[in-house]
């Protein structure tokens, strides 16, 4: 019985909720990790919101964090927590937000040096560092395609040189996913 009451309790999106409801209040600037987070997560609390960004080891270059939920909208991740979803339905909304169109034509215009569509892109990234969040078991193609996404996003300069190997790993990680999941080995 102690078991099965462990494994309720062991959940990334409990834990986080759990953090960001203890440091919410915090006046400046606080940053945790979780434990065993197979994204390798940087979580930062900062004026009622929570952030997240993916620990990419970088020297150079910003550390662009996104924003997953506020004070006031808390309900996305309770939504996650309380969703009765595998989490391969969880995995397919996350590769189906990482590769939206609409999402691939954000991160070129951003390669190409076009501000004009930033808030866009910054709430699509938002939004699939949210689905990642929910993933309770992440397959390494998930965790790698979002690895590769904030190291893109992360560089001081970007070409589209850069935006097509992106798609190029992306594209390759999904594969990777999609096989898993039908039972093909690389072997």
């Amino acid at each position: 019985m102690t078991e099965s009451v462990k494994n309720v309790f062991q959940n990334r999106v409990l834990d986080l909720i759990r953090n960001f409801s203890i440091l919410k209040e915090y006046e400046g600037i606080a940053s945790f990790k979780l434990d065993e987070d197979p994204f390798d997560m940087i979580y930062v609390v900062r004026d009622g919101k929570l952030h997240a960004t993916v620990d990419t080891h970088q020297t150079q270059g910003d550390m662009r964090v996104y924003e997953v939920t506020e004070t006031k909208h808390l309900e996305t991740l309770l939504y996650f927590l309380d969703e009765d979803v595998p989490d391969s339905e969880r995995h397919e909304r996350f590769f189906n937000n990482l590769l939206d169109d609409y999402t691939l034509y954000l991160l070129e215009e951003h390669a190409a040096g076009d501000e004009e569509f930033k808030a866009d892109l910054f709430g699509e990234i938002s939004m699939i560092h949210t689905n990642a969040i929910s993933i309770q078991e992440p397959h390494q193609a998930a965790v790698e395609s979002l690895r590769s996404l904030d190291i893109f996003m992360n560089s001081n300069k970007v070409s589209n040189e850069d935006f097509e190997t992106l798609i190029s790993e992306l594209n390759a990680q999904f594969t990777e996913y999609n096989n898993f999941t039908r039972g093909i080995t690389n072997d």
